[in-house]
């Protein structure tokens, strides 16, 4: 932000935020407790775990950790290491 004009920050986030789903936390936080007390995996892969649990959607990601308690918490998981080929 520093060195780049404020007008084309703003025009640059609001692109990405054309494409993004942005919700309240307020949606989720009881998936997330639920997600973090079955689990005991860390509050922030909760948060991320439980928002692909709500949304319904496939979590993908490069830590096999996170994948198996997506995988506890009822959540179709990926983990991209395995599927690189």
């Amino acid at each position: 932000m520093r060195r780049v004009n404020p007008r084309l920050v703003l025009e640059v986030v609001n692109m990405v935020l054309d494409h993004v789903n942005v919700m309240d936390e307020k949606l989720v936080h009881d998936k997330v407790v639920e997600v973090a007390l079955f689990t005991g995996c860390r509050a922030v892969d909760a948060c991320y775990i439980a928002t692909a649990k709500h949304v319904n959607a496939v979590f993908v990601t490069n830590d096999r950790v996170m994948r198996d308690n997506a995988l506890k918490s009822g959540v179709k998981a990926r983990y991209l290491l395995d599927d690189r080929n």
